[in-house]
């Protein structure tokens, strides 16, 4: 209670931890203003390692999933920097989160597997970014009203399938040159400058390769 809360979860391995009640109704939030703070962490977890029906509110970090693995469902991150951080983690999952108004990413992922599904991204600079190596799963998302719905950076991999990026105030998706995406049956559409973009693709062939 109060208008003054800090709060940081810092999750133990094989413990699931269930916001009571309806969703949204358990709320997190830093009041500090400081930056750095991140609202969970999960660090060197298996999956049986689940956060599930929770808000978090104004964190620099919303989410911080590094080594292994953990679960984020249902749960939601509003404004800060960057929603959930993936960082070097093999197998995590985030499945069905909200995330919105994030001044950087909603969902990085920093050269990690595993599986991102039925995500809602919105009002973020970019609403999902893959970097580096890895070779997530990214399956029924939906990016829409971020500046750019996704963003594959170099040596990038991702598998993508099914996802939506619509109404982004300039690109659907952008691929840096070196990202190998698999990209297959998205939907792209009323996006503002472009609903795909390749960037600086080297080098340059002859003969193009084919584009269906």
């Amino acid at each position: 209670d109060g208008d003054s809360v800090r709060a940081s979860l810092f999750m133990k391995d094989s413990v699931r931890v269930l916001g009571e009640g309806s969703a949204g109704s358990v709320v997190l939030r830093d009041t500090t203003g400081e930056p750095g703070v991140i609202g969970v962490v999960m660090d060197s977890v298996g999956n049986s390692t689940i956060l599930e029906n929770f808000v978090f509110d104004d964190y620099d970090t919303g989410a911080l999933i590094v080594a292994l693995a953990g679960e984020l469902i249902g749960d939601r991150f509003n404004r800060g920097r960057v929603g959930i951080h993936v960082r070097q983690a093999a197998r995590p999952y985030l499945i069905g989160n909200l995330v919105e108004d994030a001044d950087s990413v909603g969902v990085l992922n920093e050269s990690s597997g595993g599986a991102y599904g039925a995500n809602l991204i919105r009002g973020c600079d970019v609403g999902m970014v893959a970097d580096g190596i890895g070779t997530p799963i990214y399956d029924t998302n939906v990016m829409c009203r971020n500046r750019v719905g996704f963003w594959a950076l170099r040596n990038a991999t991702p598998l993508m399938g099914g996802n939506a990026m619509r109404s982004n105030s300039s690109l659907g998706v952008l691929l840096e040159s070196g990202a190998v995406p698999d990209f297959t049956e998205n939907d792209l559409y009323w996006n503002g400058d472009a609903d795909l973009a390749v960037a600086n693709y080297q080098p340059h062939l002859a003969t193009p390769l084919a584009f269906e």
